[in-house]
């Protein structure tokens, strides 16, 4: 099929062209049906490398159904997804590991594909845990990171660790072995400790930000590590609640586009409005958008990634820009080789949206699904 009359991304703007899907997958000699999209902007499908659940799913629970979470992801733009657990205890996570690992065995087609699997955690440290259960944090340990990693069966990809903990380095290079992305993160970490963990292998900051100790012009710490140094990709969460508009801008500015990872760090509660809601064992409330801990700490994002793409758009990023950043670079963070882009032989998953960037209409395979 050939769906034409659309924009796509093109430098600082938006240029006319079309889509050829065959089989599933953009291909350079598509032919049948065409569909016209009657001149609507279309972006590959937005990839979320760290959501905790949504629509009143918690990823953390062994009972989480994960199929009605894709699907209302895939309603949302969020086209394929990396389930993020909290700092669980051992059994739990266990749990939680491997009913993800089923759910991913067998996917309807209206479903938004899970292509990893995120722990942030237990390996944190507790002077900057934020809304992980402090009940169930602990150093490093190879063997619990082996039995965590078997359990999700080639899935787990990326890991959150606190660099300056003792046992960091170990972990690094037995991550490096089992091919497990690790980001430092939920740590104290000094500028000098942050760098000698990228130099032992990290290469990815956690929400970058937050949880972790602000930058001073004498002592950076792990913040000044990660905007600085070229080897470390960002996470960034773009719900202009969890930082405001010209911290967003200084972390393009220092990283540029090819370098930032949007994500949501959404909750259960996403998409669900205020109320009270639960994460790995800790209690947090939703209240004018904003999810808190009783004490007042945020508690991850009450937003699915489309949001962050109109909050991106909203803040001039170009929409060539503002694809690396919400597909692209996901994608590549997943190891996922045929997901991020338009590219010939990339699976048909996009999204077409306003003027503003809000998500109007979805397809995954070249289906549409919304």
């Amino acid at each position: 099929m050939i769906f034409t009359d659309l924009y796509l991304p093109a430098g600082d703007g938006w240029e006319k062209g079309e889509l050829r899907v065959e089989d599933g997958v953009f291909s350079a000699s598509g032919e049948g049906e065409k569909i016209s999209l009657g001149g609507a902007r279309a972006l590959p499908g937005l990839i979320d490398t760290h959501i905790h659940g949504a629509f009143g799913e918690a990823f953390d629970h062994a009972d989480a159904d994960l199929h009605r979470a894709a699907r209302m992801l895939a309603r949302a733009g969020v086209t394929a997804f990396a389930p993020t657990l909290s700092a669980l205890g051992e059994q739990d996570a266990l749990a939680a590991i491997r009913n993800i690992v089923a759910a991913s065995r067998v996917q309807g087609a209206d479903e938004a594909r899970i292509l990893g699997i995120h722990l942030e955690g237990p390996f944190v440290s507790p002077k900057r845990a934020g809304a992980l259960n402090p009940e169930n944090l602990r150093l490093p340990d190879v063997r619990l990171f082996r039995e965590l990693v078997g359990a999700g069966e080639g899935l787990v990809k990326l890991m959150t660790v606190a660099p300056e903990l003792e046992g960091a380095a170990e972990l690094a290079a037995e991550a490096a072995r089992l091919g497990v992305k690790l980001s430092m993160g939920h740590s104290t970490a000094s500028y000098e400790q942050a760098e000698a963990a990228v130099d032992a292998g990290f290469r990815r900051a956690t929400h970058v930000f937050n949880g972790m100790v602000p930058f001073a012009h004498r002592e950076p710490g792990l913040l000044g590590a990660a905007l600085t140094d070229p080897r470390v990709e960002c996470e960034m969460i773009c719900d202009l609640v969890h930082l405001s508009a010209p911290a967003v801008k200084l972390v393009l500015l220092a990283k540029g586009a090819a370098r930032v990872t949007t994500i949501s760090d959404a909750v259960s509660g996403a998409g669900l409005g205020d109320g009270e809601h639960e994460l790995g064992g800790v209690t947090y409330r939703i209240s004018g958008g904003v999810a808190r801990l009783p004490d007042g700490t945020i508690c991850g994002s009450c937003r699915t990634l489309d949001a962050a793409l109109v909050n991106l758009l909203s803040l001039g990023v170009a929409p060539a820009d503002a694809v690396r950043i919400c597909s692209a670079n996901p994608a590549r963070a997943l190891g996922a080789e045929d997901a991020g882009s338009f590219d010939i032989g990339m699976r048909a998953d996009f999204v077409t949206v306003d003027e503003a960037g809000a998500v109007e209409s979805v397809y995954l395979a070249g289906e549409r699904v919304r």
